[in-house]
């Protein structure tokens, strides 16, 4: 079961808001300016295709992989606050153990963003970034019978 989200990150970190608020244009500014900071932040770090999942192929990036570790920290954050949640429901077998699982997912430009541990890592190790693409949604051809 999905709940509801949006088809893109339309929300916004207000760190000024807890200070006396903000207006609508200010909101407005500073989604953007998130945006724009996330997708340049997606640009600037190294993605691995992930090769051993036929059926469910996404791109990771490890925690080291980002020469900036505070716009890693506040991407995280991002997905966290701001995303969805959902199943992942396996294309493949290789994550069949996974169907069913609960994600925070973000979707931002063309990809669908989420964290997840690094599966030999310790329990506290920071996460590990995941992205696949967006899928378009079936289009449905709606007949009009004129009989």
């Amino acid at each position: 079961m999905q709940q509801d989200k949006p088809s893109t990150y339309t929300g916004a970190i207000d760190s000024r808001s807890a200070a006396g608020g903000t207006s609508e244009s200010n909101d407005s500014d500073e989604q953007l300016e998130d945006t724009e900071r996330a997708l340049r932040f997606v640009g600037s770090i190294r993605w691995q295709e992930a090769r051993t999942t036929p059926g469910d192929e996404h791109e990771y990036s490890l925690p080291d992989w980002a020469t900036d570790q505070a716009e890693r920290a506040w991407f995280v954050q991002l997905i966290a606050e701001h995303g969805y949640c959902a199943t992942f429901e396996a294309n493949g077998p290789a994550l069949s153990f996974a169907s069913g699982t609960w994600w925070t997912y973000l979707e931002l430009g063309s990809h669908r963003y989420w964290c997840s541990k690094v599966w030999t890592a310790p329990e506290d190790q920071r996460p590990m970034l995941n992205r696949a693409p967006i899928q378009p949604s079936p289009q449905l051809t709606i007949w009009e019978d004129d009989r």
